[in-house]
């Protein structure tokens, strides 16, 4: 599963933890259900928001950064948006969910990533930038040599047919 933590945790301690991980966001989540593993049972997990490295250098935390590093995820969060807190769940896609379905989503949205969740709402992983233009290249690579092996089977036909068609 990706990096994930709870709104009520430490945000200092989570910000160390993503420069220790060398990961630049975490999937916030809250408990969707109680299980007997409690907070430890990723499946009761359910993505609401977004913490990114991003985060960190928005004016809110460069104002009070010792006071914003004593306050949880979520009331961090809650700064940068004008006090709205985390109001809803967040969009996020389903397994299924396409490359194209992810880039849609990001650029409606403006955001730099797209959660993962399975049925239930847990996250299961997450969709950069990054994985859209590497798919996109991908697809240019492939359309290029496929590209070039017709021309060249192009070339070839064209060859065959003088050869064979006696000239006027």
């Amino acid at each position: 599963p990706p990096f994930c933590t709870f709104q009520d945790a430490p945000v200092a301690g989570v910000f160390r933890e993503m420069i220790a991980k060398g990961i630049g966001a975490a999937c916030v989540v809250r408990l969707g259900k109680w299980t007997l593993d409690g907070a430890g049972d990723a499946s009761a997990w359910r993505a609401i928001d977004t913490l990114s490295f991003s985060d960190f250098t928005s004016p809110s935390f460069a104002e009070d950064s010792e006071d914003v590093l004593k306050e949880t995820v979520g009331s961090f969060l809650s700064r940068g948006r004008d006090g709205a807190g985390i109001v809803k769940l967040m969009d996020a896609l389903g397994e299924d969910a396409t490359m194209a379905d992810a880039a849609q989503v990001m650029v409606k949205q403006q955001i730099h990533r797209c959660w993962i969740v399975d049925a239930n709402g847990s996250p299961v992983g997450v969709v950069t930038c990054t994985d859209v233009l590497r798919c996109v290249a991908t697809a240019i690579g492939r359309f290029e040599v496929e590209d070039r092996m017709q021309r060249a089977v192009n070339q070839a036909f064209d060859g065959l047919i003088s050869e064979v068609t006696p000239a006027v």
